[in-house]
């Protein structure tokens, strides 16, 4: 059974055109990848051993430039050492701006 990115939102498997990675070992790196998921999903228990966050999830910048790919030939991406997720999709709640509750407010 293939992995499947634990970003929200995200239902892309490591059997896709995307490439999927674990997360790192080194534990401020890993810290820094849970930080980004549990932005968008606040009761996420944290990372198993098949936990897997997909290339869609990082930015072009991330990925180290390897000499094949400039001669057209495919290959799975390489994150950089340092390189950590920042692209998440917006649960809907966080789109739509707060309605604040003035305690002032006129009672009919």
């Amino acid at each position: 059974m293939p992995n499947r990115c634990v970003a929200y939102g995200c239902q892309n498997t490591s059997s896709m055109d995307v490439s999927v990675f674990h997360f790192p070992n080194d534990s401020t790196l890993r810290k820094k990848w849970i930080q980004e998921v549990k932005r968008t999903r606040d009761r996420w228990n944290g990372p198993t051993c098949n936990s897997v966050i997909c290339s869609e999830h990082f930015s072009v910048d991330s990925f180290e430039d390897p000499l094949y790919k400039s001669f057209g030939l495919k290959a799975k991406g390489r994150l950089k050492k340092d390189a950590g997720p920042t692209i998440f999709k917006r649960k809907l709640d966080q789109d739509l701006p707060q309605a604040k509750r003035l305690a002032y407010e006129k009672r009919d």
